[in-house]
């Protein structure tokens, strides 16, 4: 929970402090080409990460929404016990099922995580380091965060 995100806030935050107060004085030199290119680079990956990191923890990985309902459903007001009974085929053939845990009709590549509570679009995972899912909205966010953390 908020301990983990504490935890990746404080290694941010201590690698910063060693670039800019340690490396870059003791090794590049501020006021030399090199150093200010280097301090200016790492602030730039730093800030980018930063709000990556903020976009994909803060934002919705897609959830269901509520209101979700099968075409058929939709079309022929068929009750959802019926469904039920055809979820594996209709998971076959692509055109979603009903979450047990939630009763809500999931499209299809939609998943419920056990750690949100809830049904997620296209769902990749539920990762610790975000404290959110990793799904249809937020995984640009994800991506960019792993990107400028390897950058940096």
């Amino acid at each position: 929970g908020a301990g983990l995100q504490m935890f990746l806030a404080l290694l941010i935050a201590a690698c910063a402090y060693s670039y800019f107060f340690i490396i870059v004085p003791l090794w590049l030199h501020w006021g030399t080409l090199e150093g200010d290119v280097a301090g200016f680079s790492f602030f730039l990956l730093l800030t980018l990460l930063l709000v990556s990191y903020l976009r994909a923890w803060l934002s919705d990985a897609g959830t269901v929404p509520a209101s979700s309902r099968p075409p058929e459903m939709m079309e022929l007001a068929l009750a959802p016990h019926f469904l039920l009974e055809r979820d594996q085929e209709e998971e076959a053939k692509g055109q979603g099922r009903f979450c047990k845990k939630c009763d809500l009709w999931k499209p299809p590549r939609a998943h419920h995580c056990k750690s949100c509570a809830r049904c997620v679009l296209r769902m990749d995972h539920h990762c610790p380091w975000v404290q959110n899912c990793v799904g249809e909205r937020n995984t640009k966010f994800f991506f960019l965060f792993l990107l400028w953390a390897t950058l940096a």
